[in-house]
Parts: structure tokens; C-alpha cells; sequence
């Protein structure tokens, strides 16, 4: 009877050892998440202090700098803003193709529209200036937490025109590209699912879009980008961020051999597969 208070004894001490070595396990790990959370919360507080710095700096030398100066300033301070903020939301990105660095004409860039931070997330991947398109909603989003993007509102609007539909403003777009702009169009109205397999949705208007593109006069050199996987950045964040795949292409690149260089149909097939779709359907103008 003895020994099976004793063998009852030690199977309770030890499961009592069990139980406590577990729990300080789970404690360690409780504290171990903690304090990464906690480090995470400091690198975010750096990166807004140090983008509020670096704004209060660039306000200094702008009164002592010209027009032009101040401008290319302003321009930079913008994409060193929006790269912290896309950093700090855990979308990093890399790039499959070279981005070019001067331009002899302006770019027009074609793109699909994945989600409506997109044009933020594709204007710091440029080191030259170029006009993106933003819903009126974007201003009202937060940045930083407790800042809004209306806090660097005024050089966003510099390089920034407000998203409308191509099939009834190509003729004023074109307009901007004589004038020197290289910006960026969207060839879908809606948000595009890459994932989901679906048709896209183009303007109609991209037609005339190619055909223009084509011709010698032409104000702009054509090119379209894919940064693919950009539908899902509302998963990413700083403890799991995710690699965006950035791919810019001229439009020889993209069209490859065609059987009829003249062909608009096969060519907006070729843009197709560039998008990573499995077929194309028109929006029609309204």
C-alpha cells in the first residue's frame, strides 16, 4: 500500500513538473511575442518620426531653394514617404525587368488595376516623375498611425490626377503626354483578381489607345507593368509581409512576334497573358 502512495505521489510530482514547465514555456513564448511586437512597434514609431524629420527638413530647404529645385524635392520626400508606409505594411517588392532611370520621351504605362492603394505602391517604384491616377477616397486613408495622406496631400496632387474612366478621357490624357508627363492609365475600371481566374475587364477605348501607340508622331513610348500578387496586400503586414513581383515591359516585349504587326486584337491578346488573365472582355463607353 506503501509503495503505491509513493508510485501515486511521484506520478503527481511529476505531472505537477509537467504542467509548470509547460506553462513557463507558454510564458516564454508569451514574452518572446511581446517583445517582438514590441520591437516591431518601435521600428514603426521610427519610421514616422524619421518620415516627419525628414519633412520638416525638406520645409527648410524649400525656402531656400528655387521652383524647380523645391519641385524634385518635393517629388523625392513623396516616394521616400510612400516607400516607409508600403515597408511598414509589410509589401516589399522586387523587380524582374529594369526600370529605366532617365527618358529620352515621356512613359505611358499601362496597368492592371488590382486594388485601390496600387497607384501609391507604383509611384515609389519610379526614379522619375510620373503622374499616377488616385481615387478621391485614398486622401481619407490613414498612413501612419494618427497621420493621414492628406499630410503630404499637396505634393501627391503634384504628381497625382484623379482616376477616371479611359473610354470617355483619352483625348485630354493624350493631351498630357504632348506636354511632357509620363503617367500611368489603368486598362480596367474595376479591381482585377488575378488569383480568382476570372476575364478581364478592359476599357473599350484601349483599342484606339494601341493604335496611337503605333503611330510615329506618338508623344510617349509605351510600356505596361504587372505587380502581380498586389490584390492580397490587404493580408500583408510587418510580422508577415509579402513579395510582390514588379514587372515593367515595352511594348515590343510584351507583343512579341505578331503574324499582323497592324493587329490590334492580337496584341490585346499578348497584353492578356501579360496580366495574367485567361481571356479579356471590353467595357463599352457610356
Amino acid at each position: 500500500m506503501k509503495t503505491d502512495r509513493v508510485k501515486q505521489l511521484l506520478q503527481d510530482a511529476h505531472a505537477a513538473n509537467q504542467a509548470m514547465g509547460t506553462q513557463k514555456l507558454n510564458l516564454n513564448f508569451i514574452e518572446a511575442s511581446q517583445k517582438k511586437r514590441g520591437n516591431f512597434k518601435w521600428i514603426f514609431i521610427g519610421l514616422g518620426i524619421a518620415t516627419f524629420i525628414r519633412f520638416l527638413y525638406l520645409r527648410v530647404l524649400c525656402l531656400f531653394s528655387g521652383s524647380e529645385t523645391t519641385k524634385k524635392r518635393e517629388e523625392a520626400f513623396a516616394r521616400q514617404y510612400f516607400k516607409s508606409y508600403f515597408m511598414y505594411r509589410g509589401a516589399l517588392f522586387y523587380r524582374t525587368s529594369p526600370f529605366p532611370k532617365t527618358l529620352e520621351k515621356p512613359l505611358l504605362i499601362l496597368a492592371c488595376k488590382n486594388h485601390a492603394m496600387q497607384s501609391l505602391f507604383m509611384y515609389q517604384l519610379f526614379d522619375f516623375p510620373v503622374l499616377i491616377p488616385v481615387e478621391k477616397s485614398v486622401y481619407s486613408f490613414q498612413i501612419f498611425p494618427k497621420i493621414p495622406l492628406k499630410f503630404i496631400g499637396k505634393y501627391l496632387k503634384r504628381s497625382s490626377y484623379e482616376e477616371v474612366s479611359l473610354n470617355n478621357n483619352w483625348g485630354e490624357m493624350k493631351k498630357m503626354l504632348q506636354k511632357g508627363y509620363s503617367m500611368i492609365l489603368y486598362v480596367n475600371p474595376d479591381v482585377f483578381l488575378s488569383h480568382l481566374h476570372g476575364p478581364l475587364y478592359m476599357f473599350e477605348e484601349l483599342q484606339q489607345v494601341l493604335a496611337d501607340a503605333d503611330k510615329p508622331d506618338f508623344p510617349a513610348d509605351l510600356h505596361f507593368l504587372n505587380c502581380t500578387g498586389f490584390e492580397k496586400y490587404a493580408w500583408a503586414s510587418a510580422q508577415s509581409p509579402m513579395q510582390l513581383r514588379c514587372d515593367l515591359r515595352p511594348k515590343a516585349d510584351v507583343y512579341g512576334w505578331l503574324s499582323d504587326p497592324h493587329s490590334v486584337q492580337e496584341k490585346l491578346a499578348k497584353i492578356t497573358l501579360f496580366f495574367e488573365s485567361p481571356e479579356l472582355q471590353f467595357v463599352s463607353k457610356s
